[in-house]
C-alpha cells in the first residue's frame, strides 16, 4: 500500500535492469505525476515556512525561465536553488554528447554543486553510473535509485554511492538516443520512501522548468543564427562588389569585426612568407612591430578540418596585453590566407556558435581575393572592367545629326537656366508636445489594468495597479512585529501598575523598558507609513486630462514582472500641440538655412496614413547632426510645430492615429533656383568644396613664401 495521498506506481522490469515494487524502501520507484502531497491539519509553523520558501524558489526559477540569461547562468542558478530547497548532498546536470552518427550518446557533466558529485564516484564504478544515466535517459521517466555501494558491473545500471539518487530526464528536444539533459540529485541519507517521493516530484518540476528554458534558449539561438546568416550574406555581397585589392583586404577584416564582435582582426598571407597585410580599422601597419610578428606566428597554427581553430583559453597575447587570440580561420585547413581574430582578455569570450558563419565568410573572402588577383594580373584589366558597360559601337552621323545636336544643346541651356521651385523632401515623425510618460516606480508586477488604448481619462484617474510581493511581506512582518511589541507594552504597563510605590528602583526599570518598547513601536509605525506611501505609489494615476496611448497594454504588462523604470503607458493631453521630428540630409540643410535667413521658407507635412492630406508647419529650431540606425547618410535634426488647426485635426482623426511616432513626410519650399543647379546640386557642391580647399591651401603656401 502507498502512503496516504500517494498513488502506487506499477512495477516496470526492463530486461537489462531489475526494478522492484516502489513500496520497498531499498529499491527504486518511478515518478507518478498524479500523486498529491500529504497536507496535515494544523501543520507545524516550521513546515509551513519551509513550504513557503520552496514555493518562493519554484516561483524564482519560473521567472528565470522567461529571462534572457544564458544557459550557463540558468543552470548555475537551478542547481543552487535545488540544493538549497532539498538540502541535498549534491546536484548535477548532465548533457548528452554525440559520439557518432550511428553510435549511442554519452553524457558529460556541465554543472555540479554539493558535497557529493560525479567527482566523488570511485573510478571502478564510473562505468556503472554511466550505464544508469543512459538507462534513465532512454526510458524518459523520473526515478529514484537506491544506494548500491561498491557496484562495479558496467552491464547493470546501479547507483554506486552511499545515498539514494533522483534522476530526471530534461526534455528539450526529441532524440533517438534519449533525453538531451539529465538532472541528478543525491538525496539525504536518512530520507524515507514518502520523503523521496516528494523530492522526486520537486526535481521533476524543476526539470520541466529547465526543459522549458532550454527549448526557449534553442529558439533564441536559431533566431540569432538566422540574423547572423543574413548579415553575413550582405557582407559577402559587399566583398564581391569591391574592386581594389587593398580596399578588399581592409573590407574583409573590418567586416569580420562588425559581424562577429571581435575587437581586432588581422589578415595574414602565408606564401611565400608569412606577412600581415591588413588589420581592422587601421590604415597603416608597422609590419616590424612585435605585435605584427606575433600575429604572423599565431596565423601559422594548425586548423581543424573545417578550416577554423577556435581557441577557448590562450595564455599568449600580442604586445598589447589586453588582447588575446580567440580564433584563426581559413577557407580550408591548408589555406594560404588566414584571419586572426582577437578579443579583449578580460571580456566575456565570444561563443563558438558563429564558427560556421565565420568559416563561410572566410571562404567567400578567399574567393573574392582570388578573383581580384586574377583581374590585376591582366594589363589594364581593372580599367577595362570599369569601362566595359560604357563601350558601344558608334555610327557615322552627318550634318543633320550635328544640327540636331546644336539645337538640343541650346534647348538644354534654356532649360538649365529656367527657374524652378527648390523643394527638399525629408522623412519625419509626429509626436505630441504635451505628454505624460509613466514608468514603473519600483520592481513590481502589473496586477490590474484599468484603462485601454485611446480611452479618455481625467486627472487623478486610476490607470494601473501594481503589486510587490516583497513589499507586502515586509508590511506583514512589521505589522506582526508591532503586535508583539504592543503586547510587551501592555505587559510592562500592567507591571508598572502592580508594582508597589516604595520600589522606586523597580518602577524606574519598568518605565525604562516601557519607554523602549514605545519608541520601537513608533519606529515601526514610521516604517509602516513609509511602506504604505510606497504601496500607494504602485497605483498609477493620470497627472492630466488626456488620452491613453498604450497599444496592447494587456499583452505587454498584465501579470508580468516589471523592473524599476520600465515604460508603462503615456497620457497625451487633449489640447496638446503636435511636433514634427524631421531628419534632413546634411547635403540639403544649407537650402533650409538660406531660406530661413531670407524669410521665404515654408513647410508642409503629410501623414503616411493620409498622403492626400497635408498640414502647414512652422520651423522651431535646427538641431545637431546625427546618424540614425536607418539612415544611409548623416542627417540634421529639425523641429517643426504644426498649426493649431492641424493639431486639432490630428487629435480628432481616428484613422491618422494619435500615437506618438506616426510616420510622415515633410516638404520644404526654399524659394527658386535654376533647373541645372537643382539637377546637379550634389556635383556643384562637391566641386565648390574641392576648389575652396585648393584655394585655401594655395593661399597658405603663398603666405609661407613671403
Amino acid at each position: 500500500m502507498a502512503p496516504p495521498g500517494q498513488r502506487s506506481t506499477p512495477q516496470r522490469q526492463p530486461c537489462d535492469r531489475q526494478f522492484v515494487s516502489s513500496a520497498t524502501a531499498n529499491q527504486p520507484f518511478v515518478f507518478t505525476p498524479g500523486a498529491a502531497p500529504v497536507v496535515g491539519v494544523g501543520a507545524d509553523p516550521l513546515v509551513n515556512e519551509t513550504r513557503r520558501e520552496i514555493a518562493e524558489i519554484v516561483r524564482e526559477v519560473a521567472i528565470a525561465v522567461r529571462s534572457d540569461r544564458t544557459a550557463d547562468q540558468f543552470l548555475t542558478m537551478l542547481v543552487d536553488r535545488i540544493l538549497r530547497a532539498m538540502a541535498a548532498e549534491g546536484v548535477m546536470v548532465w548533457q548528452r554528447c554525440e559520439l557518432g552518427m550511428l553510435s549511442p550518446a554519452g553524457y558529460r557533466c556541465v554543472k555540479r554543486l554539493g558535497r557529493i558529485t560525479d567527482q566523488s564516484i570511485p573510478a571502478e564504478s564510473i562505468a556503472t553510473h554511466v550505464r544508469l544515466l543512459m538507462e534513465v535517459a532512454s526510458d524518459g521517466q523520473p526515478v529514484v535509485v537506491p544506494a548500491t555501494p561498491g557496484a562495479t558491473d558496467h552491464e547493470v545500471p546501479a547507483n554506486p554511492m552511499d545515498v539514494a539518487v533522483a534522476l530526471v530526464p530534461v526534455e528539450c528536444e526529441r532524440s533517438p538516443h534519449g533525453a538531451d539533459y539529465l538532472l541528478e540529485v543525491f538525496l539525504e541519507s536518512d530520507s524515507g520512501v514518502a520523503t523521496q517521493r516528494g523530492y522526486l516530484r520537486f526535481v521533476a518540476q524543476m526539470a520541466d522548468l529547465a526543459g522549458e528554458f532550454l527549448r526557449a534558449d534553442q529558439l533564441r539561438q536559431l533566431r540569432r543564427n538566422q540574423v547572423l546568416a543574413s548579415e553575413t550574406d550582405a557582407a559577402i555581397a559587399r566583398l564581391h562588389e569591391a574592386g581594389d585589392r587593398s580596399k578588399l583586404e581592409a573590407a574583409i577584416v573590418d567586416g569580420a569585426v562588425d559581424l562577429f564582435g571581435f575587437d581586432r582582426v588581422g589578415l595574414c598571407h602565408l606564401e611565400p612568407k608569412v606577412m600581415l597585410v591588413a588589420v581592422s580599422h587601421v590604415n597603416t601597419i608597422d609590419t616590424k612591430s612585435p605585435a605584427a610578428r606575433q600575429l604572423c606566428e599565431l596565423a601559422s597554427i594548425d586548423l581543424d578540418s573545417d578550416g577554423c581553430a577556435w581557441i577557448e583559453e590562450v595564455a599568449d597575447s600580442t604586445s598589447d596585453d589586453s588582447l588575446t587570440v580567440r580564433a584563426v580561420v581559413g577557407s580550408h585547413p591548408n589555406c594560404p590566407r588566414r584571419l586572426v581574430c582577437m578579443q579583449v582578455a578580460d571580456a566575456e569570450p565570444i561563443s563558438n556558435e558563429s564558427r560556421g558563419e565565420l568559416t563561410r565568410y572566410m571562404r567567400h573572402a578567399e574567393l573574392a581575393l582570388r578573383n581580384a588577383t586574377r583581374l590585376d594580373a591582366i594589363p589594364g584589366g581593372r580599367l577595362l572592367a570599369s569601362l566595359a558597360p560604357a563601350i558601344e559601337r558608334r555610327s557615322h552621323r552627318g550634318w543633320k545629326a550635328a544640327a540636331m545636336a546644336v539645337a538640343l544643346m541650346i534647348l538644354l541651356v534654356i532649360i538649365a537656366f529656367f527657374p524652378v521651385p527648390l523643394v527638399v523632401y525629408c522623412p519625419a515623425s509626429i509626436r505630441p508636445a504635451s505628454v505624460q510618460t509613466l514608468t514603473s516606480p519600483r520592481d513590481a508586477i502589473a496586477e490590474q489594468i484599468h484603462v485601454r488604448h485611446g480611452q479618455h481619462v481625467f486627472r487623478g484617474e486610476k490607470l494601473l495597479t501594481m503589486s510587490d510581493p516583497a513589499l507586502e511581506a515586509q508590511i506583514t512582518e512589521l505589522v506582526g512585529r508591532r503586535a508583539v511589541l504592543v503586547q510587551k507594552k501592555s505587559h510592562w504597563t500592567e507591571a508598572l501598575v502592580d508594582t508597589a510605590s516604595h520600589r522606586l528602583d523597580h518602577i524606574e526599570q519598568v518605565q525604562g523598558e516601557r519607554s523602549l518598547v514605545s519608541e520601537e513601536i513608533q519606529s515601526i509605525d514610521d516604517q509602516l507609513a513609509v511602506l504604505q506611501r510606497v504601496k500607494q505609489s504602485l497605483v498609477i494615476r493620470a497627472g492630466r486630462d488626456g488620452i491613453v496611448d498604450a497599444w496592447q497594454i494587456q499583452q505587454r504588462l498584465e501579470s508580468r514582472p516589471l523592473r524599476r523604470g520600465d515604460p508603462l503607458l503615456q497620457v497625451v493631453a487633449e489640447d496638446s500641440s503636435w511636433i514634427v521630428d524631421v531628419r534632413v540630409p546634411q547635403s540639403r540643410i544649407a537650402h533650409i538655412q538660406d531660406a530661413q535667413s531670407g524669410q521665404n521658407l515654408s513647410a508642409r507635412v503629410s501623414l503616411e496614413a493620409r498622403p492626400q492630406q497635408s498640414f502647414e508647419a512652422s520651423l522651431l529650431q535646427i538641431g545637431p547632426s546625427e546618424v540614425g540606425d536607418q539612415d544611409a547618410v548623416p542627417s540634421t535634426a529639425v523641429l517643426l510645430r504644426l498649426s493649431d488647426q492641424a493639431s486639432r485635426v490630428i487629435a480628432s482623426d481616428q484613422d491618422a492615429g494619435r500615437q506618438s511616432g506616426a510616420p510622415a513626410r515633410v516638404m520644404f519650399h526654399c524659394g527658386k533656383t535654376p533647373a541645372a543647379h537643382l539637377l546637379f546640386q550634389d556635383v556643384i557642391r562637391s566641386l565648390r568644396g574641392t576648389f575652396a580647399l585648393y584655394l585655401a591651401t594655395d593661399n597658405n603656401n603663398s603666405g609661407d613664401g613671403q
